[in-house]
């Protein structure tokens, strides 16, 4: 709620890339973007949204990306050919109330 789990994640993201052997390190956080205590949930240290502005806290050497479930579940209904994807979409869209 109040960003400690994220900005740890991406902590040890940067630490990993910085001192391990590793060319590519990425960070991700995919979130319910109904969830409006978490996207204000940094707002007091100048973080408005983690979507856009999460790059502040950090001067970023992963790969950092952010989406929201609602993105996912539509790339799957759009991109999905198979009677599986179908029917996993209809589940997500009825269980989540998307």
């Amino acid at each position: 709620m109040g960003g400690y789990q994220i900005f740890r994640q991406q902590a040890l993201a940067e630490g990993i890339k910085r001192f391990g052997n590793y060319k590519s390190v990425w960070s991700c956080i995919a979130f319910d973007g109904r969830n409006e205590s978490l996207m204000g949930s940094m707002e007091r240290i100048g973080i408005n949204s983690i979507k856009d502005e999460w790059k502040k806290l950090f001067e970023l050497k992963t790969n950092f990306f952010v989406w929201e479930h609602q993105e996912w579940v539509k790339y799957v209904n759009e991109h999905g050919k198979d009677k599986f994807n179908k029917d996993w979409y209809r589940y997500i869209i009825n269980r989540y109330n998307l």
